[in-house]
């Protein structure tokens, strides 16, 4: 598992991006802004994608990503960390603060995964057989992005290059843990002692709690359990991508 460390000072900022997503892809335009300029960053990539190795034998399950991360945190600066996490970085995020919480300080999820079934992605990808996706849906999907970023389509772009070299089998079974979160996932990240902050993109926020998904959960729901909740304006899920700027003052404020 590899890492891209930038020095700065202060409690360091551990980044965990997206489903498969490569953390620079991810982060870089983020972390890059004004607000983060002085601030110690990791970014770290999942076993299977981004520049860590492949394996035919890790299991993708959030515990054991949460195992893997613990591992880089003491290597790389001991801890306790913030810890920033966008989408499916978000749940893993949250299995980190539950198995280790001497490692995080602050926990600020961007749209992560608190309750099963998952996104709109990781449904599609799960809902697929394993050999169906490597061999078909998996470089049928890639080449469609790669066409559509060449004709200039902005977010095709990023997605390509975000997962461009991951494992097949790593985005099949990383897909399958969003969507299968355990039942009491939401009600014991209610229950941590960490600061925790929940972020939205302004297109995501749940009408009312019925249209709560699970990664855009009722919001009141979480004020009422001491989670702080920020909203970045004019964006949907891509905030990062989108919108780096503002959603860099949204997390500094945050911070």
């Amino acid at each position: 598992i590899r890492w891209t460390e930038l020095p700065g000072r202060g409690v360091p900022l551990v980044c965990l991006p997206g489903l498969s997503f490569g953390a620079v892809a991810n982060f870089l335009p983020l972390v890059t802004q004004p607000q983060f300029q002085d601030r110690h960053i990791l970014m770290i990539d999942y076993v299977g994608s981004g520049f860590s190795g492949h394996s035919d034998t890790f299991t993708y399950e959030l515990e054991n990503y949460s195992t893997a991360i613990a591992a880089v945190i003491q290597a790389a600066c001991a801890g306790p960390v913030d810890i920033l996490g966008y989408s499916m970085g978000g749940a893993v995020g949250i299995a980190l603060a539950l198995s280790r919480p001497d490692l995080v300080a602050k926990l600020l999820v961007c749209e992560g995964n608190l309750t099963p079934g998952g996104g709109v992605a990781s449904r599609r990808i799960a809902a697929c057989e394993l050999a169906t996706f490597i061999t078909k849906d998996h470089p049928s999907r890639t080449a469609k992005l790669a066409l559509a970023a060449h004709e200039g389509d902005r977010f095709a772009s990023f997605l390509w290059a975000a997962r461009n070299g991951a494992d097949p089998r790593g985005i099949h079974g990383n897909a399958c843990a969003l969507v299968n979160i355990a039942d009491d996932f939401e009600e014991r990240v209610l229950a941590l002692p960490q600061e925790r902050h929940f972020v939205y993109g302004a297109l995501s926020v749940p009408k009312n709690a019925g249209a709560a998904t699970a990664d855009a959960p009722d919001p009141d729901r979480l004020t009422a359990h001491g989670v702080g909740v920020h909203v970045v304006p004019g964006v949907g899920h891509p905030m990062m991508i989108d919108a780096p700027q503002a959603t860099a003052r949204v997390l500094a404020a945050a911070l």
